[in-house]
């Protein structure tokens, strides 16, 4: 078979030509729910196959979905209650004014696609409820096999997953998190999504570290079980919230408003 270059799969808007949403319906966001959802908001909702999952399960659950593919929103208006086809910070006055309604909020693996991730959450901090609940998947860049690779002098984007050719943002569970805060929001839960290999099964909890992982180009140092679960991690889940600065801890004060902390990388 002929090779084809993974860009030859975009379009002039650096989407993909003929993009294949995935039916599934993430069923493990409903651990992160602190309450049933009743007024739901999916941003990057693709043809709606989540939320419609979720009005299944809450029946009196009202779902506006925002999506830019035309065909997939199309789609999505047959399951949802609304569909937007214009980006959150473009909606119109009656619309925004609805944000106020919404108590939940789903943000699944859709930032890393925006050129401008943080002023969309921005916008929800200022526009939504208090006590609305957001949930986010981000993928995550720091998954050992991706720093296994780059040792390598590899960074191969791909059709789908951590290195989707059409990402334009990338994030360490850090960054992710200094991202929430600097927006205005607090982190109230989050899990790693780990896919379990050989390798690593033979890390737990009760493993004693540090304890080194060493590849062909690369030995690198686990600190604890946290560092291992950032350096396994496929991508994260969290539940975020609108938090004052009273409400946070000194680290948490700290993400929101110190700079970043002191890195190698050029331009700094």
């Amino acid at each position: 078979m002929a090779y084809t270059p993974i860009w030859h799969s975009l379009n002039e808007t650096g989407t993909h030509s003929a993009p294949v949403y995935s039916e599934h319906e993430r069923f493990e966001i409903r651990g992160h729910f602190a309450f049933p959802p009743q007024h739901l908001l999916d941003i990057g909702c693709a043809q709606g196959s989540v939320s419609a999952a979720l009005k299944r399960d809450y029946p009196e659950l009202s779902v506006w979905g925002i999506e830019l593919n035309t065909e997939a929103a199309d789609i999505a208006q047959q399951r949802l209650d609304v569909v937007s086809r214009l980006p959150l910070t473009e909606q119109t006055p009656n619309e925004l004014t609805e944000l106020a309604n919404i108590d939940t909020v789903l943000l699944l693996d859709v930032l890393e696609h925006m050129y401008q991730p943080w002023q969309t959450l921005q916008f929800l901090s200022h526009h939504l409820a208090k006590h609305a609940q957001v949930i986010v998947i981000l993928p995550c860049v720091m998954h050992i096999n991706l720093l296994h690779d780059l040792s390598h002098g590899d960074w191969q984007y791909q059709q789908w997953g951590s290195l989707d050719v059409t990402h334009l943002r990338f994030f360490t569970p850090y960054e992710m998190r200094k991202m929430f805060y600097e927006t205005g929001f607090k982190v109230e839960s989050v899990s790693h999504q780990v896919l379990q290999t050989e390798a690593n099964q033979s890390f737990s909890a009760d493993s004693v570290y540090p304890q080194w992982l060493e590849f062909e180009h690369m030995k690198l140092k686990v600190r604890d079980f946290e560092h291992w679960y950032d350096l396994h991690a496929v991508g994260l889940i969290f539940r975020i919230r609108i938090a004052d600065d009273n409400e946070l801890s000194a680290d948490e004060y700290a993400l929101r408003h110190s700079p970043h902390r002191p890195t190698l990388a050029f331009g700094g």
